[in-house]
């Protein structure tokens, strides 16, 4: 509701539309009680001022210091949606003047980009900043992401022009790191596949999950299963995010799916690690190895029995992982799940057959998974 009656700069609120907030103004205050009532008071407050703001050249200065006046007990939050939509110099560097971080301002600029239009945005600009400020210091670059998320196309392609190919790559990373896709492919169109790779825009695309994004940099030619220094391939950091859309994707565009890190861990042993079964069950389904091991012989099993999650060993269990393959110690999926007390992973892995040695029921860690086991020996 504030950002609604904030970004009203160009008209009043239709009468039509009144009926409507009024509605939603009382059920504010029926549902959240006193903090209904403050904040419908900082609302009616900030739509006042917005409504004087309108007939400000006719209602002059006085008119602005009573507004003023009743700003005083509004929230810091509102207050700088208030300073901004006033437009007027001295009053908003008058608030800047307590701000001791210039990067604050840039903040507070962002602030109103992405709760106001274009407009409003350049002239709170000018209003903040001085022409030596702004020729001297490329703001544009700060407030790229407002653009673009504001998808302010006049805008971007206007600065694209104007930065060299550092600033252009800097805006680039910065835009795939944040998922901001519009952004991303407003810029990669100027770098080869060798700066991209380079920069390593795959990875900082599946990192942030935004599936567009993702596809984006995938069409710029980027290599699906360039490794990091430690081996990950962009597949099974997708993985071990739980990125489930992005992980389909790059499967679908041909990623290997068992290309394993440095330490033998592939996509699905990854995803297994961290309780992902959506994403073993999509890495599955597309013919992932379900018993590969890593280097010291654990498989997917192995790993999400000895982390206790139950819901990928029944995905794993129910694809046909090996239930009883041993690591480089010797110890299975059960002994491992018993030792370290899991006990509805050891049920469903007795259900689904594991055997029980004698050697194991001393090692469980509750009394519950002992009894447990001695009732399954055989």
């Amino acid at each position: 509701l504030i950002t609604y009656v904030v970004c009203m700069l160009e008209k009043d609120l239709k009468a039509e539309n009144s009926k409507t907030i009024g509605r939603i103004f009382k059920k504010i205050v029926e549902e959240e009680g006193e903090k209904g009532s403050k904040l419908l008071s900082e609302v009616i407050t900030v739509g006042l001022m917005l409504k004087n703001n309108f007939f400000l050249t006719e209602l002059g200065r006085d008119k602005m210091k009573e507004i003023e006046i009743l700003s005083e007990n509004l929230s810091d939050e509102i207050r700088e949606y208030v300073v901004a939509i006033q437009g007027d110099r001295i009053t908003i560097n008058e608030y800047l003047d307590s701000i001791e971080k210039v990067s604050d301002r840039e903040n507070f600029l962002v602030n109103v980009g992405m709760h106001g239009g274009m407009p409003l945005f350049e002239k709170v600009k000018k209003s903040i900043y001085s022409k030596e400020e702004i020729d001297g210091k490329n703001l544009d670059v700060d407030l790229w992401n407002v653009a673009c998320h504001k998808k302010w196309d006049s805008y971007i392609d206007n600065l694209v022009i104007t930065f060299d190919e550092k600033e252009k790559m800097k805006l680039l990373k910065r835009s795939v790191e944040k998922g901001e896709s519009h952004g991303a492919s407003k810029l990669i169109g100027n770098f080869i596949k060798e700066e991209i790779d380079e920069y390593n825009l795959m990875h900082l695309a599946v990192e942030n999950g935004d599936v567009l994004t993702v596809q984006i940099v995938l069409a710029s030619g980027a290599d699906i299963d360039k490794a990091m220094t430690d081996g990950a391939t962009p597949l099974l950091i997708a993985s071990k995010e739980g990125k489930v859309e992005v992980v389909e994707v790059l499967l679908k565009a041909g990623s290997d799916k068992d290309k394993a890190n440095d330490n033998g861990a592939t996509p699905l042993y990854i995803a297994s690690e961290n309780s992902h079964a959506g994403v073993v069950e999509v890495l599955l389904k597309a013919g992932a190895n379900i018993d590969k091991v890593d280097e010291y012989g654990r498989t997917p099993l192995l790993f999400a029995s000895y982390n206790g999650h139950k819901e990928v060993v029944e995905v794993l269990l129910k694809a046909g992982a090996d239930i009883d393959k041993v690591n480089e110690d010797g110890r299975t999926p059960l002994l491992i799940a018993s030792q370290n007390g899991h006990k509805e992973v050891v049920e469903v892995l007795l259900k689904a057959g594991a055997v029980v040695r004698q050697t194991y029921i001393p090692n469980a860690k509750t009394e519950e998974i002992k009894q447990l086991l001695s009732n399954n020996l055989k």
